[in-house]
This record gives C-alpha cells, structure tokens and sequence, in this order.
C-alpha cells in the first residue's frame, strides 16, 4: 500500500465503487468558481454518516487546472 493510499484511506475510508473508477478524468463544476474544469479522480469516498446526516457517495478529485488539495466532488457536480 502506497503511502497515498494509506492518507486516503484514513481521511475517507476504503475506496469505493462508483460510477467513474480512480485513474478516470471527469469534468466538474468548480466549488471556488462555479466553471466547468477537468481532474482526475484519486480516491472513491463512500456514503457516510456525519452528525446524523447522510453524506453521499464524493470523488476526491486531483485538479487539471490548479495544484493544491484535492477537491471533493459530488455525482451531481459532474458534467457529462
């Protein structure tokens, strides 16, 4: 297990399965400013609880447009 992985999987538990796979390129909505931009996906975060709420299904996504943390992206921030 690579040293990522294990950072991974200790903030957002094991990997999961998803519509799009780790190593996959998707275009999403950017939080910060609202446009569309390319990544590639790292991680699969699970659904959740937190604070008694449910917390869907995020990918952990490396961005094509800037450096820095990841960003988190919901299903319904993805642009088909």
């Amino acid at each position: 297990m690579s040293e990522k992985h294990a950072q991974f999987e200790a903030l957002y538990g094991p990997c999961a399965k998803g519509e799009y796979a780790v190593g996959d390129t998707i275009a999403y909505r950017s939080l910060d400013a609202g446009k569309r931009v390319t990544g590639v996906v790292v991680w699969i975060a699970g659904p959740t609880e937190v604070a008694g709420r449910h917390v869907p299904l995020q990918y952990i996504v490396e961005s094509n447009d800037r450096d820095g943390f990841p960003d988190v992206v919901k299903q319904t921030d993805i642009w088909q």
